[in-house]
């Protein structure tokens, strides 16, 4: 029924997605909440270690995918960050899955931006991935543009409705984590100033 403190000396960042998810779970009460956290930071770990596993798999093939997979799940700062069911696993839990999704079907468009979305409501890099993306699947820069294609740079392949969905999808995470940060601190900007 309270907002988090933020203004207590070395006070964490917010991160919109895991709010969230406290709110959810805080009927399960504090003990409860820890041990949900942490189950999910285990199935974040072990989901890292399957999409490594495919990512390597499609590239590489099955024994260079099983390979990564077994580097991954043996390094003891990701066994300690998923342990302590840091943001950062379900974080690269999606980094990893946008480009899963992409590798399988180039340009994909909506459901590697959506994955990106998620995760830049637990860590700000991935506004940069998504408007990275964006540039990239509306090909708006000549030489990203299939090869014999010729447009001009700015009249985008896609339809005008669909890319304005794909730019509303990328401004999702920033413009929901301006919002929560207002809401909480009473300032827009406070993750990114503090």
């Amino acid at each position: 029924g309270s907002v988090p403190a933020y203004d207590v000396p070395i006070a964490p960042t917010p991160h919109p997605l895991v709010e969230v998810l406290g709110v959810i779970l805080s009927p399960l009460g504090p003990r409860g909440v820890e041990n949900v956290t942490v189950a999910l930071g285990f199935l974040a770990l072990s989901a890292c270690g399957w999409v490594i596993y495919r990512l390597g798999a499609l590239w590489f093939g099955r024994a260079a995918g099983a390979l990564a997979a077994l580097l991954f799940l043996t390094r003891v700062p990701v066994l300690s960050y998923g342990v302590r069911a840091y943001v950062d696993i379900p974080y690269l839990l999606l980094v990893l899955s946008a480009l899963l999704v992409e590798s399988r079907r180039p340009r994909a468009g909506a459901p590697v931006l959506i994955l990106l979305a998620f995760a830049g409501l637990l860590r700000p890099e991935a506004w940069a991935f998504s408007g990275l993306y964006l540039v990239y699947v509306l090909e708006l820069l000549p030489w990203l543009r299939p090869k014999g294609e010729r447009a001009l740079w700015w009249r985008p392949a896609r339809s005008r409705g669909e890319v304005t969905r794909l730019i509303l999808i990328a401004a999702s995470a920033p413009v929901l984590w301006i919002v929560s940060d207002w809401l909480v601190t009473g300032q827009p900007l406070w993750s990114l100033t503090n």
